[in-house]
């Protein structure tokens, strides 16, 4: 039972803010929240140091590095949320702080659940934890007509998903009486239901990483919802979306790899194009979010080196992204806009954190020495390492496409005109930037510290 405490102690967190918002003079969620993902994190360090790892239940649930290293980052990730949430919930949201935090928590035990098995239906069931939770949450802001809309529009995508999923799932167990993962190693089935079956399965994974053809609701709903969840939404789902990905192709052979290649080439192409004519940061941030999917999806033609190289990538560009997301909702707050063109003058007041986000920025578009131009190293590498070329120069083309948008942010910011006047950065916002900015730094200098820990890269 000691390995199931990260999980455990995720969901206990999340029963005590409940309980605690009926008493919300005397209990506050955010300090709880923070211990309660923190002990998580140290418990999952045990697990990982103490070499404590089995698959139960038949195969049911897996405790592998590969899932410890998934529930490290959502972890991670939940941390960072909290902190940069907190003046932003003061100043927008004022009420129902305890059950916000308790659905943030239970999508996170979600996220938890889909990496831990190879089973479709405990991932399934995973998947709608997560799916529920964030529907609400995207909507939270009721006195907003688009929050409510960003939570229509990504509920009406996600039963769409889900039922394409299962539909999958029901073609999966009628070929192999089974719904375990695991059988597509030994199944001699290459029948066209059985392709119509990982396709459908691939097309419900690609709702939650935004992947063409299922990534038209992802600028709705970012622009939509609160930033934190907007934040969240970027790194937490998409990651978990890979990791269910990543054992799908390790397991499904060669069959998939090229639609896997396809797939990337119309995702990040889409994303980088349609991302050029946008004003907006969070519809900006959205089509990003787009782009960098089909990035990390050329990873999966390399299955045997997939884990290490997808793993990684993901890790840089979580960093990346939450700290621009932090950098984002501290100026949301001070400048009530998120146009783009009303961040002008912002680097002459507050160079530091100016400096923070051209940081974030180019270690998305993959510049040397940072994080994020390891990971698209590695991507690379990787694709040609298995005879995708093509798919490595695409890659390259896409990353120079997307210089364009990213530093036009820095143009405004530094070059053009505007209000100069100094401003404080919030404690907990700052402790988000600063720890995005560290990891983006030195696992750009040192990338195996993230390979020795959990993966092989």
């Amino acid at each position: 039972m000691s390995l199931f405490w990260p999980e455990g102690i995720v969901l206990l967190t999340a029963c005590l803010v409940l309980v605690g918002d009926l008493f919300p003079r005397r209990v506050q969620p955010v300090p709880i929240a923070l211990a309660g993902l923190g002990l998580s994190l140290l418990s999952l360090l045990v697990l990982r140091s103490g070499g404590s790892l089995a698959a139960l239940a038949h195969n049911f649930y897996w405790f592998d590095l590969f899932s410890l290293f998934f529930k490290g980052l959502f972890l991670g990730i939940g941390l960072i949320i909290v902190m940069i949430n907190i003046d932003y919930f003061k100043a927008q949201v004022k009420k129902n702080e305890g059950e916000f935090y308790f659905l943030f928590l239970i999508s996170l035990l979600g996220l938890m659940i889909v990496v831990s098995s190879p089973n479709l239906l405990l991932i399934y069931l995973g998947i709608e934890i997560v799916g529920q939770s964030s529907y609400l949450l995207a909507g939270w802001q009721k006195n907003l007509r688009r929050s409510g809309e960003a939570a229509i529009k990504y509920f009406l995508f996600g039963a769409v998903a889900s039922a394409i999923f299962l539909y999958g799932v029901s073609l999966f167990y009628g070929l192999t009486g089974s719904f375990d993962l695991s059988r597509l190693l030994v199944s001699p089935l290459l029948s066209p239901l059985y392709y119509a079956a990982l396709i459908f399965m691939v097309l419900g994974f690609g709702f939650k990483i935004a992947m063409a053809p299922m990534q038209f609701w992802c600028p709705d709903v970012y622009e939509g919802a609160p930033i934190p969840i907007t934040a969240y939404l970027s790194v937490g789902p998409k990651a978990a979306g890979f990791a269910v990905l990543l054992r799908f192709i390790t397991l499904a052979r060669a069959d998939l790899i090229w639609l896997f290649a396809l797939l990337a080439a119309v995702t990040m192409t889409w994303g980088n194009l349609v991302a050029l004519r946008q004003k907006n940061i969070k519809r900006l941030l959205a089509y990003s979010s787009i782009a960098q999917a089909g990035y990390i999806l050329i990873g999966l033609v390399s299955p045997q080196l997939g884990y290490g190289v997808v793993g990684f990538y993901l890790l840089a560009y979580a960093l990346a992204n939450l700290g621009i997301f932090a950098i984002v909702i501290y100026l949301s707050l001070i400048l009530q806009s998120e146009n783009i063109d009303d961040y002008a003058g912002f680097a002459r007041r507050s160079p530091a954190l100016a400096g923070a986000l051209a940081l974030f920025l180019f270690s998305l578009i993959g510049i040397p020495p940072l994080a994020g131009f390891v990971g698209k190293f590695l991507i690379f590498k990787a694709a040609v390492g298995s005879g995708f070329l093509w798919l490595a120069l695409l890659g390259v083309i896409n990353s120079v496409v997307s210089v364009y948008y990213y530093l036009n942010i820095l143009r405004v910011i530094y070059f053009k005109p505007g209000d100069e006047t100094a401003i404080n950065l919030p404690a907990a916002i700052a402790l988000a930037v600063m720890a995005c900015l560290i990891g983006t730094i030195v696992f750009g200098l040192f990338p195996d510290l993230a390979g020795n820990f959990f993966l092989k890269i």
